[in-house]
């Protein structure tokens, strides 16, 4: 009696052994299939992830070709101005000239209408100096105008980069999380 108790307790063990070996097995299987799936989950997120960086990047790169563009197209325009206004001085020197050499053929005829010449001659060259120093106050204007507007366009630029980042770094502390 005492014999088939013990093969009854070592058939009992045996069974116990194979159960519990099962168990190992299953629960290694569901282990594994945990790892993969939270491999695959994290490979999801970097993969969104990494989207949303490219497509940051790419609004970046937008949003500065356009800054730079608005930049050389209000550089052209002041150029374009200052050409206008060194034609005008240009312009302004050959009547200056034309009205010395007017008055010198003018000397020849009369002294009296030499001066009233030289008088009218000093009255236009007054205006021109008016108009000339008109235009550099208006162009001065212009440009102090300019680096305003260059200067707000990179502030703005600077506060979206920074909120671009925090939102990057909120991602990512997000995404930390979740890990």
């Amino acid at each position: 009696m005492a014999g088939k108790q013990d093969v009854d307790n070592l058939q009992a063990a045996e069974l116990e052994i194979r159960h519990l070996k099962d168990t190992i097995a299953a629960l290694r299987d569901g282990v594994e299939h945990a790892r993969v799936d939270g491999d695959r989950r994290v490979q999801e997120s970097l993969a969104s992830s990494n989207d949303e960086i490219i497509q940051l990047r790419t609004t970046i790169s937008a949003l500065r070709d356009e800054m730079e563009n608005r930049h050389a197209a209000h550089m052209d325009a002041m150029q374009e101005s200052e050409r206008r206004f060194r034609d005008e001085a240009r312009q302004l020197q050959e009547t200056a000239q034309a009205l010395r050499d007017q008055l010198e053929r003018q000397q020849a005829e009369s002294f009296g209408k030499l001066q009233d010449m030289e008088r009218g001659f000093r009255d236009e060259k007054s205006q021109l100096q008016g108009t000339a120093q008109s235009l550099r106050d208006q162009l001065e204007r212009e440009h102090v105008a300019h680096l305003d507007k260059v200067q707000k366009i990179e502030r703005s630029f600077r506060d979206e980069r920074k909120q671009l980042q925090d939102t990057i770094a909120d991602l990512r502390g997000k995404l930390e999380k979740k890990r």
